[in-house]
């Protein structure tokens, strides 16, 4: 998977987003070694061993596909967004056995984070574009989609709106499938998904 998740970077097409996905994700240490290991939440979705890697793939992969689909968004910002999207939770939650929030995780949480490593690294590329920047931060401070779900903004350039939307359903639908993995109940009803917050059927037809 991480093979796969990193072979994206050579398609970005823009030389400042490039230099920038090489520089978090190819030659900063810890994002190599933590990432393709590193669990996506604590228990919510993907709260396992690899499945921050799993879940970011699996975003970038629709990302990707929905980047031609529809005019005005550029491929290059999307997919980068997408990759990085979650790459804060490294520092957000710790490593398993505990895979609890860390200080960080709960005074600044992942958005702030990966925002921050992006301004970071982009100060370090000569002649990276100011509003470049701003654009995939915005997609990173806007991909939860709503205030009250911890984005500091709402999308509001096509780009985070579809990275949202992507990371929304690949949140959801992976709930429903651990729910329904999980179940040893007989027959079609799960049960009630506190996530979901509705009772969730199998499609045993």
């Amino acid at each position: 998977m991480w093979g796969k998740f990193t072979s994206y970077i050579q398609t970005i097409k823009d030389p400042h987003i490039k230099e920038l996905m090489e520089r978090i994700m190819l030659k900063n240490g810890f994002v190599v070694k933590e990432f393709p290991i590193h669990s996506a939440a604590k228990s919510v979705h993907h709260g396992y061993l690899g499945g921050l890697l799993e879940h970011s793939l699996s975003v970038t992969e629709i990302c990707d596909f929905m980047a031609d689909k529809y005019k005005f968004v550029n491929r290059d910002i999307l997919v980068a967004s997408a990759m990085l999207h979650d790459v804060g939770k490294l520092w957000e939650l710790s490593d398993f056995p505990l895979n609890d929030y860390t200080d960080d995780g709960q005074l600044l949480g992942h958005i702030i984070i990966g925002a921050e490593m992006v301004h970071d690294a982009a100060e370090n590329i000569e002649g990276f574009p100011k509003e470049l920047e701003s654009l995939i931060k915005h997609c990173i401070l806007a991909h939860h989609g709503e205030y009250e779900y911890g984005s500091p903004e709402l999308p509001k350039t096509i780009e985070a709106f579809i990275l949202h939307c992507a990371d929304n359903m690949d949140a959801k639908v992976k709930a429903i499938e651990e729910a329904i993995d999980a179940d040893s109940t007989q027959g079609k009803w799960v049960g009630y998904n506190k996530m979901m917050q509705r009772n969730i059927r199998k499609t045993e037809y």
